[in-house]
C-alpha cells in the first residue's frame, strides 16, 4: 500500500464526496476523487488506518498537529476511487449496497486490503450464492465464476467456495488469466492452481 501527505489546499479545487460531515480526513483517492471522512471511523473499521493514524508515521503526526478547521489529506493513488467511495458508504450505513457484481468485486478486494472484510460479510454473502447451471459453459459465466469464488474465499463463506470451484472444474476453462488480473496475484495463481488440482485429481 501506498499512502502519503499532500497539500491539503489542492483538496478546495476538486468536488469532495462527504462520507462524514466536517470530517478531518480528506482520502484522494486514484487520479481523481477525493472522500472527505472523520478518522476516528476510519480507525474504526480499518486496522490499517487504525496503525495509520495511531503510529508516529507522518499521517498520523499530521492528524494530531493540525488545525482544528483544516482536514488533512492522505494520497492512496493505487487504489480505486469508485471502490473507496462504495466502500465506505457501505459500511457507515449511508448505501443500499445495490452494485453490480464487478462493482461489489472491486470493492470486497480493497475491502481485504485494509482488512476490513468481516465488516462487509454481511453485505457480501448474497453475492456469491449462484445457480449451478450445468448447461453454461459461456466465458462470461466463467468469469462471473472466479470472481465469486475469489469473493466466496476472502469472505471465508466455506460453502459457496465449495460449490463455486466445482464449477469451475466443471468448465474446464483456462483461469490463469483472471489470476494475474487480480491486484492480489499470489491469490489468484493459488486459487488458479487449486481448480487444476482438482481437475487433475477427478482425471486420474
Amino acid at each position: 500500500m501506498s499512502a502519503s501527505l499532500s497539500d491539503s489546499s489542492q483538496s478546495s479545487t476538486a468536488q469532495i464526496t462527504k462520507i462524514c460531515e466536517n470530517g478531518d480526513v480528506i482520502l484522494a483517492v486514484g487520479p481523481k476523487v477525493k472522500i472527505q471522512v472523520a478518522s476516528d471511523f476510519l480507525k474504526h473499521i480499518s486496522p490499517v488506518f487504525k496503525a495509520m493514524f495511531d503510529s508516529p508515521m507522518s499521517e498520523g503526526e499530521a492528524l494530531r498537529n493540525k488545525s482544528p478547521d483544516s482536514p488533512i489529506t492522505i494520497s492512496l493513488p493505487e487504489d480505486r476511487g469508485e471502490a473507496m467511495t462504495r466502500l465506505l458508504r457501505i459500511l457507515y450505513g449511508a448505501d443500499d449496497v445495490e452494485l453490480g457484481f464487478k462493482a461489489f468485486y472491486n470493492v470486497i478486494i480493497l475491502a481485504d486490503k485494509y482488512g476490513m472484510t468481516e465488516r462487509l460479510k454481511h453485505f457480501g454473502s448474497s453475492w456469491v450464492r449462484m445457480d449451478t447451471d450445468d448447461n453454461n459453459s459461456d466465458l462470461m459465466y466463467s468469469q462471473d465464476c472466479w470472481e465469486k469464488l475469489v469473493i466466496s474465499y476472502i469472505l471465508n463463506d466455506n460453502s459457496a467456495f465449495f460449490k463455486i470451484s466445482f464449477r469451475l472444474y466443471t468448465l474446464a476453462r483456462c483461469v490463469i488469466n483472471q489470476a494475474l488480473e487480480l491486484p492480489d496475484k499470489m491469490l489468484g495463481l493459488k486459487l488458479a492452481l487449486a481448480i487444476y488440482e482438482l481437475r487433475d485429481d477427478n482425471e486420474c
